[in-house]
């Protein structure tokens, strides 16, 4: 199942919530009172988070939407990050070794990592299907890098790599945005490893109770593929920025 956050521009600037069909999409909460039943969720990440059943309602509900032929089509919609508001976006890099190698060619990595390492972007740099990407002044490139988002849908810790995917609920694709200017003067001056180090620190301190707040939120990883074309985002933090796909497919 391919779910959606979207915006009618013909009827305002409220997000509504999809669930994509083919070149068509069923406009949950309208066509769930049309047909007089309950509204299984009004949210993507309220989908994710609610359980099995909840999936399962809206899967009744589309092929519902399709019998009664209340489906419309896509065009003409602009389409936002899936999750426009997940509690946290989790990002793991160095991780590819034909990325690493890159990164060193450019003297954007002084040393291998024994294993992959770990940052967080801010969710206010998240930014939806075919969005501008404004350059921030004084950065001559953007980099960009195909990504695959892993959405994490209830509390987890010290997980199990056999479990791992029982935390999963669902993925959606991003377009990692980067100004490598700014990312190549903070390994020059040393100011990323201090930042790293300073993030590990933190990360001890955390109590266990902050580690599990629940709500679901963005897991991004680095996958090999080749770059699409970049056509999207807007003026982010620290020369970081993220570009969500379309559609989240969740289920199984």
């Amino acid at each position: 199942m391919r779910l959606a956050s979207f915006v009618d521009p013909k009827l305002g600037r409220e997000a509504r919530f999809g669930i994509v069909r083919g070149e068509s999409i069923v406009d949950v909460v309208p066509v769930a009172n049309a047909l007089h039943l309950a509204v299984p969720a009004t949210t993507v990440k309220a989908a994710l988070t609610s359980g099995a059943h909840t999936i399962a309602a809206l899967e009744e509900l589309a092929t519902a939407a399709e019998r009664a032929k209340l489906v419309r089509p896509i065009a003409g919609l602009k389409f936002l990050p899936p999750i426009p508001d997940p509690s946290k976006f989790f990002c793991v890099g160095k991780n590819n070794k034909k990325h690493r190698e890159e990164l060193a060619a450019n003297k954007m990595l002084t040393e291998v990592p024994n294993e992959p390492t770990g940052f967080i972007k801010l969710t206010s740099t998240i930014s939806g299907d075919g969005d501008e990407v404004v350059k921030p002044a004084g950065i001559t490139t953007l980099d960009y890098e195909p990504e695959l988002c892993y959405v994490v849908g209830k509390r987890a810790h010290g997980v199990k790599k056999a479990e791992a995917m029982a935390y999963i609920s669902g993925f959606t694709l991003t377009n990692d945005v980067s100004a490598r200017e700014i990312q190549q003067r903070e390994v020059a001056s040393g100011l990323r490893r201090q930042r790293q180090a300073a993030a590990a620190r933190q990360h001890r301190r955390l109590s266990l109770q902050d580690r599990r707040r629940a709500g679901a939120f963005f897991a991004l990883c680095r996958v090999r593929a080749r770059r699409p074309h970049c056509h999207g985002g807007a003026e982010r933090r620290r020369g970081r920025a993220a570009q969500c796909g379309r559609t989240l497919s969740a289920g199984r």
